[in-house]
């Protein structure tokens, strides 16, 4: 059963403003996050995109399952279906154990994928392969393993200029497009912001 809808008045707390941009935000945040559909959140760096994901996480039924995040951007190629899908003891030098990845780590909870822009073709026909069975095989590995997450990406760009991504891929995460504003396009909420981080520094000031 999926939890009722979170209200507007709950995210204000963690979502500053009272713009008719960043209200957008709250009302598609109570909207997805008690689904089980994947995510696209899609806006400029520092926009506060890991934060809304977060929020999604929290809000869901998966909130006392993991959430685990990976940032593509940091992540070597040579690395990258390891670091995902875990590698079995002997798959390359090094290897002397069994290692899970974050795949299965998130199991039954929530996959947050950043920078999903910047990651190679070959890893994202791992991850659609993954998306479209729920299955796996660890780097070296032979059997199939399972896990259930809910997958959510962020990317700088709007799905319209996402040309490194695999259309099949796109088409598989964008069921739900969630667009974070930049701060130039809900400058009303300046002062707010302000308040509130000068608040913040004081809190820590004092605390020191």
């Amino acid at each position: 059963m999926e939890k009722d809808m979170p209200s507007i008045e709950a995210l204000r707390s963690e979502l500053i403003g009272d713009s008719p941009a960043i209200d957008r935000v709250r009302k598609s945040i109570s909207k997805i996050a008690p689904t089980n559909l994947p995510v696209l959140v899609v806006g400029e760096t520092g926009v506060g995109k890991e934060i809304v994901v977060r929020l999604i996480h929290r809000l869901s039924e998966r909130s006392d399952k993991p959430f685990v995040a990976v940032n593509m951007a940091a992540v070597p190629e040579s690395l990258a279906s390891a670091t995902l899908f875990g590698h079995v003891r002997g798959a390359f030098t090094g290897a002397t154990s069994d290692r899970l990845g974050l795949v299965q780590i998130a199991d039954g909870g929530t996959l947050f994928f950043d920078e999903l822009e910047v990651t190679s073709r070959e890893t994202q026909r791992l991850i659609l392969s993954f998306l479209d069975t729920g299955t796996f095989v660890p780097l070296g590995g032979e059997k199939r393993r399972t896990a259930n997450v809910r997958f959510i990406a962020a990317a700088r760009t709007h799905p319209n200029d996402l040309t490194p991504v695999l259309p099949d891929l796109l088409a598989r995460i964008s069921g739900f497009v969630l667009e974070i504003p930049s701060l130039r396009e809900r400058t009303e909420d300046i002062p707010k912001l302000a308040e509130y981080f000068l608040a913040s520094i004081s809190t820590v000031l004092e605390m020191t």
